[in-house]
């Protein structure tokens, strides 16, 4: 018998390349990545008043506005200096989670979440509104240590090794803003120090871990490992379980290379 062929059989929908890119991006990295759009975009456009995001300290204590202990970390002035630091972000923090943190999700967002908490602390001294170049400065510094030894290219083709990425975009950020130093990238910078002490340093050191991830977050997400289907969970005892970081980024590495960070996210 023939085949029966549906004489109104409609053909697939074509692909939207724009929303498979975004689907393929780690989920942590996904979130921060649309909060840094959309909530800039609002903002700008009117949908939210600007002032209601800042990290303002009265209205936080007094009126319990608790979101812009959230929002401070995703402002920046809508102009071509955002479509970099969007891309900078995106690089780094994508090959953290699927290198270092691969299938370990729960994991990557302690690491967000404890560093974003560090920043908040110090913002509180620091008097700091805006935390967005703290945050990406914290992802910055984690790789950098996670890709020890690599070689990256900055402008114009200098080069030099990964650990000095932080310090690079800290002098970068100091001659761009005519000399204003960049707090909130120097308190991203110490939160990631911090927190890559604790984790890595320390626990070799005296053998005991003070900074681990909670168990509550990781029944949220589950470890999960590589098999020829994808990603699976492990089921039980996950939170023993340990993905080997993945290995240090060839040295074909670039700052630069199609993607660049604007000045400091100074609002005004």
């Amino acid at each position: 018998m023939p085949p029966y062929n549906a004489p109104n059989q409609r053909p697939p929908p074509p692909r939207n390349e724009i929303v498979e890119w975004f689907n393929d991006i780690p989920p942590v990295t996904r979130a921060i990545l649309a909060a840094s759009i959309v909530i800039p975009i609002a903002g700008t456009f009117g949908a939210v008043s600007m002032s209601n995001l800042l990290l303002i300290w009265k209205p936080v204590l007094e009126k319990f506005q608790l979101w812009r202990l959230v929002t401070c970390f995703f402002l920046y002035p809508i102009k071509l200096e955002w479509a970099f630091s969007l891309a900078y972000l995106y690089q780094f923090s994508a090959k953290l989670e699927r290198d270092y943190f691969l299938g370990r999700t729960a994991d990557y967002l302690y690491f967000i979440l404890v560093t974003c908490a560090v920043q908040v602390i110090a913002a509180y001294f620091a008097s700091n509104y805006v935390l967005s170049s703290g945050l990406s400065m914290a992802i910055t510094y984690l790789w950098s240590q996670k890709n020890r030894g690599s070689q990256i290219s900055f402008m114009f083709g200098v080069r030099f090794q990964a650990q000095y990425l932080p310090l690079v975009r800290v002098l970068y950020e100091f001659l761009v803003d005519m000399g204003r130093i960049p707090m909130a990238s120097i308190i991203g910078w110490g939160a990631g120090y911090l927190y890559n002490f604790f984790v890595e340093e320390y626990p070799r050191a005296a053998g005991v871990r003070l900074l681990d991830t909670p168990n509550w977050l990781r029944s949220l997400f589950p470890h999960t490992t590589r098999n020829q289907g994808g990603f699976a969970n492990n089921a039980g005892g996950a939170s023993n379980v340990r993905v080997n970081p993945g290995p240090a980024d060839q040295p074909s590495n670039s700052v630069f290379g199609g993607h660049q960070w604007g000045r400091g996210q100074r609002l005004g």
